[in-house]
């Protein structure tokens, strides 16, 4: 048969994003036009410390990269330094492989401290991911602990980046990538290490304001699934098939 079109719910491809089927959660702000407390303009987040004192943030406006499908509409999560509410929204009881992104811009950092992780039913946290600054450059950490080890590698203030962490609840095995693509496979992380205390189960994201020591930006387009594809998934656009 010729010059058929494959269409609707029998498509095989369609226009546009194919999004992974195993997602938990997304999450790309989109809570309103005027900027605030987030935790009083949506109760998708909530706050587990300093609840209601230095809150994180909404703003109106959004962060976006190229080939990233999340983010780029609605607003976005802020913290700064002079922040210390901690908040997080549930994804449900999930255990084994565990993928997290989120597009993040920081304007500035402290000595360095933790400000993003996964967290259980309670306050015990996992895939803790860092950020400092060294001589006037950004720095990502990782590590289970609230002791970061850092990369080397020196990254931008004022710049976008995707922020990609990986916990699996069988083996402890947790992994961090910074990048400025959209890459369709998991590319070497920046960071790994495995934990010597596992969590089988995760059931949060958390975002951590940490004072002076943290960092000041903005978080946007988060993401959670349980492979890469979940998090990046590839476009895949018409075709005919003759």
């Amino acid at each position: 048969m010729k010059g058929l079109l494959m269409s609707g719910a029998l498509a095989l491809a369609v226009a546009g994003p194919a999004y992974g089927l195993a997602a938990l959660l997304t999450d790309d702000f989109s809570y309103g036009v005027t900027a605030g407390n987030l935790t009083t303009i949506t109760t998708n987040w909530t706050a587990h410390s300093g609840a209601g004192a230095g809150w994180v943030g909404y703003q109106a406006s959004t962060l976006s990269l190229s080939g990233y499908t999340f983010g780029g509409t609605g607003g976005a999560a802020t913290i700064a330094a002079a922040g210390s509410e901690d908040i997080n929204r549930a994804f449900g009881a999930q255990s084994g492989d565990i993928y997290v992104s989120a597009l993040m811009n920081f304007s500035a950092a402290g000595t360095g401290s933790y400000f993003f992780h996964l967290k259980d039913a309670t306050t015990n946290f996992r895939a803790r991911v860092f950020a400092q600054n060294v001589g006037g450059a950004l720095r990502f950490g990782l590590h289970s602990t609230s002791t970061g080890t850092y990369s080397p590698t020196d990254f931008a203030f004022n710049t976008t980046y995707l922020v990609v962490v990986h916990y699996n609840g069988t083996t402890g095995a947790t992994d961090l990538w910074v990048l400025t693509t959209v890459p369709a496979t998991a590319p070497t992380p920046l960071l790994s290490q495995t934990d010597a205390t596992i969590l089988a189960t995760m059931e949060g994201i958390a975002i951590r304001q940490a004072g002076a020591t943290g960092p000041t930006g903005v978080i946007d387009g988060v993401r959670v699934g349980t492979t890469w594809a979940d998090l990046l998934p590839v476009e895949l656009m018409n075709f005919e098939v003759k």
